[in-house]
């Protein structure tokens, strides 16, 4: 939790460090801005990996793995059903039957 605040706060320094930079080159009138200070690129690259890996590490310990047995169980008790797409059949189509009413219905259009 203070690893993730810490990396915010120095994104944001990183952030707002690179934005006045950049606007005091615009003053001086280099036109073609050069690259970005080391410490700044350091500090954003820091601020980034210190974000990651904490948000990770929170993610971990709450994290268990998952039985798939008792999963099951708890979806079959519950009335779900993974594989009930490749259990149910369509009807099949009479093609003979459908011809017949669209011919019928078509007498009937005329």
């Amino acid at each position: 939790m203070y690893a993730q605040a810490v990396g915010t706060v120095l994104l944001l320094h990183g952030v707002y460090s690179s934005y006045e930079w950049h606007n005091v080159n615009k003053l001086q009138g280099n036109v073609p801005v050069p690259q970005v200070p080391t410490d700044i690129t350091c500090e954003l690259g820091l601020a980034l990996l210190l974000i990651i890996v904490s948000t990770i590490i929170s993610q971990v310990r709450s994290m268990h793995p998952v039985r798939i047995a008792d999963l099951n169980s708890e979806n079959t008790l519950k009335g779900k059903n993974e594989y009930s797409y490749l259990e149910i059949r369509p009807r099949f189509q009479n093609i003979q039957l459908k011809r017949k009413e669209y011919l019928a219905w078509r007498k009937q259009q005329e």
